[in-house]
C-alpha cells in the first residue's frame, strides 16, 4: 500500500531540504533538485507517469545574457528502462526566467514532463547538467511500476499540489478543468497549514452503488488510524473516473513522518481499495529561544562562522529580536563562547524556515549590507546606527526629506512610513546630526508607538539658533521642520 514517489539521490544527501532561495552567484553547490513523479489510467491512451521537477537556483550557475541581464539553464535525460532496453526517453532544457537581479526569493527551475508507458516495472534514471558550467551536474534514479487494469477498482499516485485552480486552459498542469500547480517538497514546514493533493479514483462502476471516499493522515510507527482533525470524507457515485481534490488541515500536526492515506469504502464501510504517499512535517508549534544550546550546527550556514563576523551576525538581530530575548542575546555575544554564539544565531532563524534557515539569514544579510554601506560612521557599524536600528526593524521608508542648510538647525532628516507593522499609518521618524561629524544622525523623535516619542523635538532641533539679544529663539524656528514635518 505505501507508495514511496519521492526518487533517491545518488549523492551524500549533505543539503537540508530547501524550500526558498534568495542568493544566486557564479558560486554554487553541487547541483541539487527536488524530483517527484506520480502515475496515473490512461482512458484513451496508455498509461502515463508525470514527473515533477524543481532545481534548486542556488545550486546552479546564473549567467550574463542577453540585454545584461542572467540565467540558468540545466539540461535534463530522462530514460525509463527495462532488462531488454529502454523504452521511454525524453531530452529537454530547464530554463530560468531572464533575471536583472540575482537576489530573487523563490526562484527554481520548475518543469512537468508526461511520458506515456505501458504496465509494468521500469527504472527510471534522470541525468541533470548545469548548461553554464558543465561540470556541474546530479544524477537521480528510482524503480517505477505501472499497474492498471480494468476489472477492479484501483486509485492513481497522489499528487501533492502546491495550489489549484478553476482554468479552462489546456496545457500540461491542466485536469479536468483545473490547472494543478505541483508541490514538489516532501517535507511540510511551519508556515504550510494545509496539504493539498489530486488523485483518480478509477472503475468504481463495479460497486453498483454509492460509496466513500476517505482521506487522512497516520502517523508512522503507530496504529493507523487518523490523527486528530485529519480525516476528510465524501460520497463519490459510480463512474469510470473520479476526481479527488481534497485538502487536510495540519496546522497542529507535530513533527515527524507521516502517511497521507485515500481511502474507497464500499455500501457496507468495508475497504475496497487504498494508496497512500509519505509526508514529512516540520512544525515549531512551541518556539523557544531559550533553547538555542540543544541545536547542532554541523552542515549549517553556522558552522563556519567565527570571530568578529560571528559576533557581528548576532548583534545586528537587535532591530529584530522580540524585546524580551535582548537580554539573552547580550549575554550571549559578552560570553565570547562561538559555539554558544553559533547555535543561538541558527536557533533565531529557524523560526522563520526551520528546513532551510540560512534562506532567511542569507535574505536579512542583504539588508544589513545595504544598511552598513549607507549608514556606517566614523566609529560604528552601520547596523548599530540609529537610521540602521529603524531601516533594519522597519524596513525602507516611503520617502524622506533632508534639510541639510537651514541656519538655524544642524542637518536633520524625516522618515515617512506610510503602514509600519501592518497596524500604524503615517509613522514619522526624525534623525539630525548635533555633531556635525559625517552622517552621524541620532534620533531625535518618532510618532511610532513603542519608539522614542519627545514631545521637545523643535525646540531640541533648534536650540543652536537661539537669538542671545532677545533670549528667544530665532524668526526662523520651526518653519522649516514644521512644514516638512507635516507634509
Amino acid at each position: 500500500m505505501i507508495n514511496q514517489q519521492q526518487i533517491s539521490l545518488l549523492k551524500p544527501n549533505f543539503l537540508l531540504f530547501i524550500l526558498f532561495t534568495f542568493c544566486f552567484s557564479n558560486f554554487s553547490t553541487a547541483l541539487d533538485a527536488n524530483v517527484t513523479y506520480a502515475t496515473f489510467k490512461g482512458m484513451d491512451q496508455e498509461n502515463y507517469i508525470e514527473v515533477y521537477l524543481h532545481v534548486l537556483g542556488k545550486t546552479v550557475q546564473f549567467d550574463r545574457e542577453k540585454e545584461d541581464k542572467f540565467q540558468a539553464a540545466v539540461e535534463v535525460m530522462m530514460t525509463f528502462e527495462q532488462k531488454d532496453g529502454i523504452k521511454a526517453y525524453d531530452k529537454f532544457v530547464v530554463k530560468s526566467p531572464l533575471l536583472g537581479d540575482l537576489r530573487i526569493a523563490n526562484l527554481g527551475l520548475v518543469d512537468l514532463r508526461r511520458l506515456y508507458l505501458s504496465d509494468g516495472v521500469y527504472n527510471l534514471k534522470i541525468e541533470l547538467k548545469d548548461l553554464n558550467n558543465i561540470k556541474n551536474k546530479n544524477t537521480y534514479e528510482t524503480e517505477v511500476i505501472i499497474d492498471y487494469q480494468n476489472d477492479k477498482v484501483q486509485i492513481s499516485d497522489i499528487q501533492l499540489l502546491d495550489k489549484y485552480t478553476e482554468s479552462m486552459e489546456e496545457d500540461k498542469y491542466s485536469k479536468h478543468g483545473f490547472k494543478l500547480r505541483p508541490f514538489t517538497y516532501t517535507v511540510y514546514p511551519s508556515y504550510i497549514s494545509r496539504i493539498t493533493f489530486f488523485a483518480e479514483i478509477y472503475n468504481s462502476n463495479i460497486l453498483e452503488s454509492t460509496h466513500l471516499l476517505r482521506y487522512y493522515l497516520f502517523k508512522e510507527g503507530a496504529p493507523q488510524e487518523p490523527i486528530t482533525g485529519s480525516l476528510g470524507f465524501k460520497k463519490q457515485q459510480p463512474q469510470d473516473v473520479n476526481v479527488v481534490l481534497a485538502q487536510l488541515d495540519i496546522s497542529n500536526v507535530p513533527t515527524g513522518d507521516y502517511q497521507l492515506v485515500v481511502e474507497i469504502r464500499d455500501a457496507n464501510n468495508e475497504l475496497v481499495q487504498s494508496k497512500s504517499t509519505r509526508i514529512k512535517r516540520s512544525n515549531l508549534l512551541e518556539y523557544k529561544l531559550e533553547d538555542y544550546e540543544t541545536f547542532d550546527v554541523k552542515g549549517t550556514f553556522a558552522e563556519k562562522l567565527e570571530g568578529k563576523d560571528l559576533k557581528e551576525k548576532i548583534e545586528c538581530l537587535v532591530p529584530r529580536i522580540d524585546a524580551n530575548y535582548i537580554p539573552l542575546l547580550n549575554k550571549v555575544v559578552k560570553s565570547k563562547d562561538e559555539v554558544k554564539q553559533r547555535k543561538f544565531l541558527l536557533h533565531y532563524w529557524t523560526q522563520f524556515n526551520e528546513i532551510d534557515p540560512s534562506t532567511p539569514y542569507e535574505q536579512y544579510g542583504y539588508l544589513v549590507d545595504e544598511v552598513n554601506a549607507y549608514f556606517d560612521v566614523a566609529f560604528s557599524r552601520g547596523f548599530k546606527t540609529d537610521r540602521g536600528h529603524v531601516y533594519l526593524k522597519y524596513g525602507a521608508p516611503y520617502d524622506i526629506i533632508s534639510a541639510d542648510s537651514e541656519p538655524s538647525a544642524p542637518p536633520y532628516q524625516i522618515w515617512y512610513y506610510n503602514v509600519l507593522n501592518e497596524n500604524q499609518r503615517d509613522v514619522k521618524f526624525v534623525f539630525f546630526n548635533p555633531s556635525l561629524a559625517k552622517d552621524d544622525y541620532v534620533l531625535l523623535h518618532s510618532t511610532a508607538r513603542g519608539e522614542f516619542n519627545n514631545p521637545d523635538w523643535k525646540e531640541e532641533l533648534y536650540q543652536t539658533g537661539i537669538d542671545s539679544s532677545e533670549g528667544r529663539h530665532g524668526s526662523s524656528y520651526g518653519s522649516n521642520a514644521d512644514r516638512n514635518f507635516d507634509e
